[in-house]
């Protein structure tokens, strides 16, 4: 599944859990002025990067989960196409989610979260993925590639709220 069958599958996917409670923990924590800070994910505050997390997770769930279909979906073999079906679905979420006070945000985040973070532990590593990781020049992937892509996007923007606060 993976383009160099060389590479050794690196397991993430027990991570996830652990990184996620930090991230409540420091959304908990936060003053209300935090949540409007810049960070550097270009136009976002603080709580559009959470929310975009949320996104994140509440699309797992419902189309890899619960099999829900996708009213419109991008040519996955086009990496083109895939990012700006992507960065349509964050735009269109952002705008959404500013209805949303910060413990709405954390509070469906600590929730959905934790069921995003169990269902992909639980997946066979070496299965076929839902979804391909692009971006890492795929057009198939395995679950374990999968996980690594959620843990990554997971630790990045944790680390784009904590550089903003």
């Amino acid at each position: 599944m993976t383009t160099d069958p060389a590479l050794p599958a690196v397991q993430t996917a027990h991570l996830l859990s652990p990184i996620h409670r930090e991230l409540v923990a420091l959304l908990r924590g936060l003053a209300p002025e935090q949540w409007l800070r810049p960070t550097s994910a270009g136009a976002w505050r603080v709580r559009d990067v959470a929310a975009h997390l949320l996104d994140g997770q509440l699309r797992r769930l419902s189309f890899h989960r619960d099999r829900l279909a996708r009213a419109t979906v991008p040519d996955d073999g086009d990496y083109a196409s895939v990012l700006a079906y992507v960065n349509a679905l964050n735009a269109g979420w952002i705008r959404v989610a500013d209805r949303f006070s910060p413990r709405v945000l954390t509070d469906l985040l600590e929730t959905i979260g934790a069921q995003a973070a169990a269902f992909l532990a639980e997946l066979p590593p070496h299965a076929p993925a839902f979804w391909p990781v692009a971006w890492a020049g795929e057009a198939r992937s395995e679950n374990w590639m999968d996980a690594g892509r959620d843990y990554t996007e997971y630790w990045h923007h944790q680390q784009q709220i904590r550089d903003a606060v």
